[in-house]
């Protein structure tokens, strides 16, 4: 008499796999053997990867940034050379440092008003980007901040029309003497930058006019 008991049929979702040890690969041997160079090359493909999607971040917004502070650039134009109607980039200058660009302006008949000139000078919290509006003569017809990283409420206060303001109608002869412009209070260096900056853009203009082209 036959007394085995009948197999039961294993079903092929029923098996249950094989565990495969960690250290059975040969990525896993290799880190065993090798932990230091492991870790490094991997240290050295996170990087790689990280790099690589910053530097494909950047090429996309960077030309939409640049896009952006153009268009800022233009129409803050009229805000610092009063009754300006259009403007246009003025080339083939050596300008000092802080200069980093030069717009001729003009009324709704085309006549030259002025000039814009965007400058960067160096703030407590890194380049105070700003344009300054300076009449042929060299006398500053306005000015206004486009950028600045400066201290919340003492650095930023440069960004006051009322400290702004002082700028208006001074030529190359003006200082910082709390006669001419006073600085404003807890905020020296931010307030020594933009003046820097302002004497800049007059200084751009007078070689213009002067005629310091390359």
């Amino acid at each position: 008499m036959n007394t085995d008991k009948p197999k039961k049929d294993v079903k092929p979702e029923d098996a249950k796999p094989e565990k495969i040890k960690s250290g059975d690969s040969a990525l896993g041997r290799f880190a065993k053997k090798y932990p230091v160079v492991y870790m490094t090359l991997t240290l050295f493909l996170l990087t790689a990867v990280v790099a690589f999607a910053l530097g494909f971040v950047h090429g996309r917004t960077d030309p939409v940034i640049k896009e952006r502070q153009a268009q800022q650039l233009v129409e803050s134009v009229a805000k610092v050379v009063p009754g300006a109607a259009d403007s246009e980039p003025l080339e083939g200058y050596e300008f000092a440092s802080a200069v980093k660009s030069a717009r001729v302006v003009y009324d709704s008949a085309r006549n030259p008003l002025g000039f814009a000139i965007e400058v960067a000078p160096s703030g407590f919290g890194g380049a105070i980007r700003m344009l300054a509006g300076v009449s042929p003569e060299g006398v500053v017809t306005g000015v206004a901040i486009l950028e600045m990283k400066e201290t919340p409420n003492l650095g930023t206060k440069t960004r006051s029309e009322e400290f702004l303001a002082q700028f208006i109608g001074k030529d190359h002869d003006f200082k910082m003497d709390g006669q001419d412009v006073q600085a404003i209070s807890g905020a020296t260096v931010s307030s020594k930058a933009v003046s820097s900056g302002v004497s800049a853009a007059i200084a751009a203009v007078l070689l213009i006019t002067q005629g310091g082209g390359a």
